[in-house]
């Protein structure tokens, strides 16, 4: 009796694939509703066996296979992307099985091939999707289909379980379950975008913008600025047409921070062999919104920045300087700021070297210096003698606007302790009936350094010019004053004053 041909292959592939994870100590769970699923099987390994006490053992491997039965041999297969979709968002190893029947009267598998959901498959399938979903009439997923290769690389070395199982294994490092899952949802939330990938349309005067770039350039400011109609496009793979909106607002803050492409140290110097004041800082880049193809390139400091221009043919840069003087940097600093920038160096051509630390190589050129703070020289070197006087640490934070705004109390302490005192004068109170020739008078001079306050009790010696006018001609430092949080009351002085007297007389 001879029957007409019905091989359901398919089914045929389900059942030696169940008989294969039994033989090879795997649970296998069938999927009912493989279109909707995704997957045939899934399948939970055991326990990897371990040394350690069992608290401390690694989660078991898990996987989902969909097995695909042919009689073919060109070895490719179409795939359904929503099935693809299915296994790429399964945070566990996803494989497609294929096996390769005979053309028997009872076919036996010849070759199997295992594929992983790598991420090459992830980056195909996801750009499919997201070219299909771009377009004015996009398919739905089970009808938009993959082309699946598999070949001799991918072959089982035996068509069987243990083959099986043993292939699996070779996806998940050391069997770490967790490390795998990690790196495959990277994967998948990070293919396809590069540069380019996001963009955003914003509104904004072009001057508001250069002001924000140049102040997060040089370290001014952190604060966003204001932007106004923003909307966040997200172009995955950089598709032709394939941008989306993702998000859209009347009002939004923007950062746009610049690149640091090197730390360095910038040495400033009279001559190639003169001693140098030296700053730690930073090479920069920055978008230049007035020329595409150009970046704006600035050497920056805690206390001041450099925007480059061009550089002529004598070395020389045209350069921009940029100052952050209300902002917190530590006593050296300062000192050498006012050391550079004084009126002595105006009009010079000081030479800039740059050591880039990164890239291991040391440029040289020309600054001209042109800008100066008045009698900066005096306030560094005054800073100099309190800083010995006191024996303050110089990491301590100060702003250099708010020790130039005492400079006059900085150079009076700094003349009291040395002795120079010839240029003070003393005025006594009108109310004396007589005035002596020489007199003895004691006085408070102090000043802050950041959070501390410094200052001295001195005992001034002067000699009448006329009426109640006396020029100091000496001072004598009865007693040094330091305090952390910042100048005491009057009446706190006045009784160290006092007290500071007494021991004298």
């Amino acid at each position: 009796m001879e029957f007409e041909t019905d091989l359901k292959i398919g089914t045929l592939g389900e059942q030696t694939f169940s008989t294969w994870c039994s033989a090879a100590h795997l649970t296998s769970n069938r999927s009912l509703e493989e279109d909707r699923t995704g997957w045939d099987h899934q399948i939970e390994f055991p326990y990897i066996k371990t040394h350690l006490p069992r608290d401390k053992q690694l989660s078991p491997i898990q996987c989902r296979v969909q097995v695909k039965s042919t009689q073919r041999r060109d070895r490719k297969w179409s795939i359904k992307s929503s099935v693809l979709k299915r296994l790429i968002d399964y945070s566990y190893p996803s494989f497609l099985l294929f096996l390769e029947f005979t053309n028997d009267p009872e076919p036996v598998v010849e070759s199997a091939f295992l594929v992983h959901i790598d991420k090459s498959i992830i980056e195909r399938t996801l750009r499919a999707i997201r070219k299909n979903d771009t377009q004015k009439a996009p398919k739905e997923l089970h009808e938009l289909k993959i082309s699946i290769s598999y070949s001799k690389k991918r072959k089982l070395l035996v068509a069987s379980g243990e083959a099986f199982r043993d292939a699996v294994v070779t996806y998940v490092p050391d069997g770490d379950i967790t490390k795998y899952q990690k790196s495959k949802r990277q994967a998948v939330e990070t293919v396809g975008y590069g540069e380019g990938s996001y963009r955003m349309q914003f509104q904004i005067s072009p001057e508001e913008l250069d002001k924000h770039i140049c102040a997060q350039s040089i370290g001014l400011s952190k604060e966003p600025v204001e932007v106004r109609n923003s909307v966040i496009l997200d172009n995955r793979f950089n598709l032709k047409k394939g941008s989306i909106e993702i998000k859209r607002s009347s009002e939004a803050k923007l950062t746009l921070q610049p690149n640091v492409l090197d730390t360095c140290q910038l040495r400033f110097r009279e001559t190639e062999f003169s001693p140098s004041i030296n700053f730690d800082g930073e090479f920069v880049s920055s978008v230049n919104i007035y020329s595409v193809d150009k970046n704006k390139l600035f050497f920056r400091t805690n206390i001041f920045s450099f925007e480059l221009g061009d550089l002529d043919d004598n070395g020389k840069f045209d350069a921009k300087l940029h100052f952050m003087l209300e902002k917190e940097v530590p006593l050296d600093d300062v000192i050498k700021v006012f050391r550079l920038f004084h009126e002595d160096n105006v009009g010079k051509q000081l030479i800039c070297e740059v050591e880039l630390f990164k890239e291991q190589r040391t440029l040289n050129f020309h600054i001209g210096m042109d800008h100066k703070f008045k009698d900066a020289k005096s306030v560094a070197d005054a800073l100099c003698v309190l800083k010995d006087s006191f024996s303050i640490d110089g990491a301590t934070l100060t702003t250099p606007d708010e020790l130039f705004l005492q400079r006059d109390r900085l150079n009076a302490l700094a003349c009291a302790i040395q002795n120079k005192v010839d240029r003070f004068r003393v005025k006594m109170d009108d109310k004396m009936q007589e005035f002596p020739k020489e007199i003895k008078t004691p006085c408070t001079i102090g000043a802050e350094i950041g959070k501390l306050a410094i200052g001295v009790i001195a005992l001034f010696h002067g000699t009448r010019i006329e009426d109640n006018n006396y020029k100091v001609i000496k001072s004598e430092v009865l007693q040094p004053l330091v305090f952390s949080n910042g100048i005491p009351s009057d009446e706190t002085l006045k009784q160290l004053e006092q007290q500071a007297v007494a021991k004298i007389e």
